[in-house]
């Protein structure tokens, strides 16, 4: 079974296989597994509204606003104080980035304890108070204002795009790769961190000017892999410099 939500190569549904993407029916959908998992769910008569709260995290940590905002309501009437701003200020936001710091942590185990907290948690409250989490957070946040602040800048105005070089042992391209683009919204961001055998690219198009997704599998081609959604998409190359022109070409192209 294969659940997904991004720009997807080819419908891989059979009699083996169960493949789940709503771009199958909408070309630009943007829901994420929290959101489709929880819709199913009900579907199967499940009564999970005052677990609402869970899915409505998976669709903040996307960025799901729009396309997903008629469970984030619906979650908004069940606890008027767990968003009473907006998504990205809400307590809800703060749940949200608890898992990414401890993924980013922890990896795979951090994922794990994540999920562990989760399924003790009899409500939102109990679950944003765990000592193990927190601690976390306060390790990542930490690290992340000083990568943030020795980041290599490279800009090209006339294409408007930036380019930020990282160094750290954790694996916070995404999370950076957002902090700047935010700040930045009208620009194209990349943010580049050198591994053993290559480069990890992490792109954010926060105006949607371009389609990140379709423009980077056409750069990548050959040299690596990539791929993603129109605003956000991500790379793994052992060729920085080819993928850089071709990606600059593009741009200039466009």
């Amino acid at each position: 079974m294969i659940w997904d939500h991004h720009i997807y190569e080819k419908n891989l549904d059979s009699k083996e296989i169960l493949h789940l993407n709503p771009r199958f029916r909408e070309k630009k959908a943007y829901m994420p597994t929290a959101y489709m998992i929880y819709r199913i769910l009900e579907k199967m008569d499940f009564d999970g509204k005052s677990f609402c709260w869970i899915a409505a995290m998976g669709i903040i940590g996307d960025y799901a606003f729009e396309d997903c905002k008629d469970l984030l309501n619906e979650c908004k009437k069940e606890y008027p104080y767990l968003l009473e701003k907006h998504p990205l200020d809400s307590k809800l936001s703060e749940g949200a980035d608890l898992i990414t710091y401890s993924v980013i942590i922890k990896g795979f185990k951090g994922a794990g304890e994540s999920l562990k907290v989760l399924l003790k948690s009899l409500d939102y409250e109990e679950f944003a108070k765990n000592k193990k989490l927190q601690r976390w957070k306060e390790e990542m946040k930490r690290e992340f204002d000083f990568i943030v602040k020795d980041a290599e800048k490279e800009e090209h105005k006339e294409i408007g795009l930036l380019i930020y070089k990282i160094k750290t042992r954790f694996n916070v391209t995404s999370l950076v790769a957002t902090h700047f683009s935010e700040k930045y919204p009208d620009k194209i961001v990349m943010v580049r961190k050198g591994l053993k055998d290559g480069w990890k690219l992490c792109l954010r198009n926060q105006s949607g000017r371009i389609n990140l997704g379709n423009v980077v599998k056409k750069c990548v081609k050959g040299i690596g892999s990539g791929g993603g959604h129109e605003k956000a998409a991500g790379v793994m190359t052992a060729n920085w410099k080819r993928f850089k022109k071709r990606f600059i070409s593009s741009l200039s192209a466009s």
